[in-house]
């Protein structure tokens, strides 16, 4: 059995190990994270979507600063938004430090123009903030009640159906 286990493989595709992508992370993270430019954000948030969400939390206090900068561009704000809605459904708290930073990229995707995808996941991450306790999110609330006002009137049911719930929140 064992002998058989070491001969080569009839089929001819790659043998894909359980923890493939953590190792393939643990690679990629220090060439990704060690410059700032506009390629290397772009290429790091493109791959979160794909992580499991034990991997991201492990290396958030790396990634976060990035995910939180990728979301004013709109090639990467989906996938920005994507990873911080993952975030903040399991634990918000983790996105203490960036909070103003996250509502107000946040309220402005979901007043763009931009897919009903992205403006519903910004919606989301506003109402997963909401929850939080603290002062910050006492001194956001009257802006973000204000900033929906617009989104409440958007012409996408499920957008305005989103914005309501993130409202009553």
């Amino acid at each position: 059995m064992i002998t058989r286990c070491l001969d080569s493989h009839w089929w001819k595709h790659p043998v894909v190990g359980i923890l493939y992508k953590q190792r393939l992370w643990s690679q990629l993270l220090p060439g990704l994270t060690s410059r700032d430019t506009s390629y290397h954000v772009s290429a790091l948030v493109l791959c979160l979507p794909y992580l499991p969400s034990p991997i991201i939390s492990s290396s958030l206090p790396t990634v976060l600063p990035r995910v939180v900068s990728a979301l004013s561009n709109k090639d990467t704000c989906h996938a920005a938004l994507t990873c911080l809605n993952t975030i903040t459904a399991t634990s918000p708290d983790l996105v203490t430090s960036h909070l103003t930073e996250i509502v107000h990229n946040c309220l402005a995707i979901s007043n763009q123009s931009v897919p009903v995808k992205s403006r519903m996941l910004s919606l989301s991450v506003l109402s997963h903030c909401a929850s939080l306790d603290g002062a910050t999110s006492v001194q956001l609330a009257p802006r973000v009640t204000r900033d929906l006002r617009t989104v409440l009137s958007d012409r996408k049911r499920l957008v305005r159906l989103e914005a309501a719930k993130t409202r009553n929140k």
